[in-house]
């Protein structure tokens, strides 16, 4: 099966590629592309990462190629994380607007061209934000099963540490998923959380306490951090965002990540490629993900983190799940916002 990475000379592009590689996750008979722009550092640069590659893991490296125009890209399978990021000074506020408006160009250049090369048959993983933007331009021009949005998918992910981090498991014996917008309106839902060996009221009190301490609205905790971040108070930050519930600790912990200048690129990194694998052995796993709904769930039509079954052949269902009602309350919530900004696109 064939990867093509767009955006391969960013942080999270190198890092994708360097664990396909190192991993085995890609086969050696099989090509591995990195996608960048003739105009941009890219150009240059990802001449140099394959020769670094190569240095590394030539006995295990799949064919590595070079593009630098978007009709070139042919991978079965297609990373796409190319385009603006949020700046790393916490001074900053990090509007969505603007990364929206710095960015649909390029989700529509992709879309536009990729559909014109595609099979058919290709599924596409999205990395940028505004990730539910991206899935919305995509699903204009490609089948909207085949592009899978990684924001819930990585949220729930997060989701799942923390609740392990509390419960003092590992986080591949916890269950629950966050859906929603990836960002301040995301709903991670307790309802669906629990951790397995622990189906007991003592369980189920532990997870009650690990929800219920130290609340505050996702906005205030940001704006808290943020303030010990720009005072330079990193220790500090790190030591109040361990102190929130895990459901918090999903939003504002990444947070702290990036406006170190840490960012993200090494944990997404690596839970992109655990999807990578699930698509390429063909199992089957019940997830979060962006997409585009019309009524499936909820009666909701958005570009918005559901539930969902995953396959080598992409989205293959829509998962129903009875939440609570404050859960589905924030989730309309969520679509509202959504919808407002993807109308303007």
């Amino acid at each position: 099966m064939n990867v093509s990475i767009v955006g391969a000379g960013g942080d999270i592009g190198r890092e994708v590629a360097i664990g396909l590689i190192q991993d085995r996750i890609i086969a050696r008979d099989a090509s591995l592309q990195l996608v960048g722009r003739p105009d941009g550092r890219s150009g240059t640069l990802l001449y140099g990462f394959v020769s670094d590659l190569l240095d590394a893991y030539s006995e295990n490296s799949p064919r590595l190629e070079v593009a630098l125009e978007p009709e070139a890209v042919r991978g079965d399978i297609i990373i796409f994380c190319a385009g603006r990021t949020v700046s790393t000074d916490p001074r900053e506020t990090g509007d969505r607007r603007a990364l929206a408006d710095g960015n649909a160009s390029v989700f529509e250049t992709f879309a536009q061209a990729i559909a014109k090369t595609a099979k058919g048959e290709e599924i596409i993983i999205v990395v940028s934000n505004p990730v539910e933007l991206a899935v919305h331009i995509f699903s204009k021009y490609i089948d909207p099963s085949k592009i899978i949005g990684m924001g819930a998918f990585l949220d729930t992910i997060r989701f799942r540490r923390e609740i392990a981090a509390d419960l003092g498991v590992r986080r591949q014996m916890v269950r629950g998923l966050v859906i929603g917008q990836h960002g301040p309106g995301m709903v991670p839902l307790w309802s669906s959380a629990g951790a397995f060996g622990m189906d007991n009221e003592e369980g189920y009190a532990r997870l009650r306490r690990s929800r219920e301490r130290n609340r505050m609205p996702p906005r205030e905790a940001v704006g808290m951090i943020r303030d010990l971040l720009i005072a330079g108070k990193v220790e500090e930050a790190t030591d109040r965002v361990r102190e929130m519930p895990p459901d918090l600790r999903v939003f504002v912990g990444p947070y702290v990540t990036h406006m170190t200048g840490a960012k993200t690129r090494v944990g997404t990194a690596g839970i992109v490629l655990r999807l990578i694998e699930t698509i390429t052995t063909g199992n089957q796993v019940l997830t979060a993900c962006q997409t585009r709904v019309c009524g499936e769930f909820l009666g909701v039509s958005s570009v918005i983190g559901v539930p969902v079954l995953l396959n080598n052949q992409g989205i293959i269902h829509i998962h129903p799940l009875d939440l609570w009602d404050e859960e589905e309350e924030a989730f309309r919530r969520s679509a509202e916002q959504i919808n407002e900004l993807i109308s303007q696109y």
